[in-house]
Formats: C-alpha cells, structure tokens, sequence
C-alpha cells in the first residue's frame, strides 16, 4: 500500500513538472479591442527575446523551430547589453473584424525592422522564398513613431533590434521597459500628443547630452 502510495504521489509529481514546461512554451498573447485612443499599452509583459550574438540572422532564420526554441521572456535586468542585435517575438490577436492601426512608442532604439507574419509559421516556410520587413527605420528623433495596422485574427510580430552605439546599448534596458504602442494612426497620435511628446523630447535629449559629458 505504501508503494502504491509513493508510485501514486511521483507519477503527480512528474505530471506537475510536465504541466509546468509545457506552460512555461506557451506564447503569451496581446489581445487588442476596443482599446482607448490616449492610453499606452505595455509590451513588455508579452516580450520575448532571442538574442542573436552574431548579428547575422535573417527573418528565415528566426521563424525556423531550433531558433524559435530559443526564445525567452523578457528580463529587462539580466539582459546582457553587450550584443549587437535582438529579436522580440509577440503574437497579437486582433478580435476587432478589420485591422486595427498601431502607433509604437520605441524611444531610445537605435535600429528597428518589423515583420508581420501570419500565425501559421510552417506554412510560411514553404509558401514564401523571401520575407520582407513592413517597415525600418534609424533613430533620429522622438516624433519619428512607427505605424503598423494589425490585421484582424491571430499574427506573429518580430521586431529586429541593432545596436552600434555606445549611448544606445546603455539605454537598451530603458527602451525595452517602455516599448508600448498606442491606438490611431500618424494624424490622430501626433494631433493629440504633440506637446507631451515635445517635452519628453527635450527631457531625453538632455539626459543624453548628460550622458556624452559625463563619459568625456
């Protein structure tokens, strides 16, 4: 009876474990509707970082399941600041019927490419020889927000991050606590918000200018 007992309490135990792990996979999901036109909406919770110490993956690369394996959440503290380059991977759900428009707050990352692709990634790999970023850019100052539209239904979205200066790899961590996105396109994002993003503009232009002095 004690042995029956003990086989009993470590098979539970194993499944536990199992229960654990196969959780521990799961992509956590950015479920978007009705959402308010003013208000952020954090990324960071849902973010899952690979980080690509060569800096030379490709998307191809990226989507296939040995890379995808190597995906982890986000740990804005243990984050080694070192690299090069970074891939966050996110799965939206848009539940509206037509694609919603996003406006992404990136500040402080210095090189970023986006890939929207369809949640059926296997089929992805055989049915597309090239995949196309939808959209890139190069910091240059904070009024320069990143529109994307969302489609309605289930989507991966990747977002490559390049490093290659000093100043930006020191506010890596920063950006990634703050990487949101808000609902609406350019015109009404930039309508309402013109005089806040004009302030937080001269706010971070003075830290970095802080910054260059004091590493002189």
């Amino acid at each position: 009876m004690y042995q029956k007992m003990q086989k009993f309490l470590l098979l539970i135990f194993i499944f536990c474990i199992y229960i654990s792990l196969a959780h521990g996979k799961e992509i956590p999901m950015v479920q978007i509707k009705d959402l308010a036109q003013d208000k952020p909406y954090f990324l960071q919770p849902y973010s899952q970082i690979y980080i690509d110490y060569s800096d030379k993956k490709s998307i191809k690369d990226i989507i296939q399941p040995s890379v995808q394996s190597e995906f982890k959440p986000l740990d804005v503290k243990s984050l080694d600041k070192n690299a090069n380059a970074y891939w966050l991977r996110y799965k939206f759900h848009n539940l509206n019927q037509d694609s919603l428009p996003i406006a992404l707050f990136s500040m402080g990352l210095e090189h970023i490419s986006i890939y929207l692709l369809p949640i059926s990634q296997e089929s992805l790999l055989s049915e597309h020889s090239d995949i196309q970023a939808i959209t890139k850019r190069s910091y240059r100052k904070y009024r320069d927000l990143i529109y994307i539209s969302i489609p309605s239904g289930e989507s991966f979205v990747y977002f490559h991050l390049q490093v290659e200066q000093s100043t930006y790899r020191n506010l890596i961590g920063a950006a990634l606590r703050s990487f949101s996105f808000y609902r609406g396109d350019y015109q009404t994002f930039w309508t309402k918000n013109k005089e806040s993003i004009y302030v937080f503009t001269l706010l971070f232009f003075g830290a970095l200018g802080m910054m260059f002095f004091y590493n002189m």
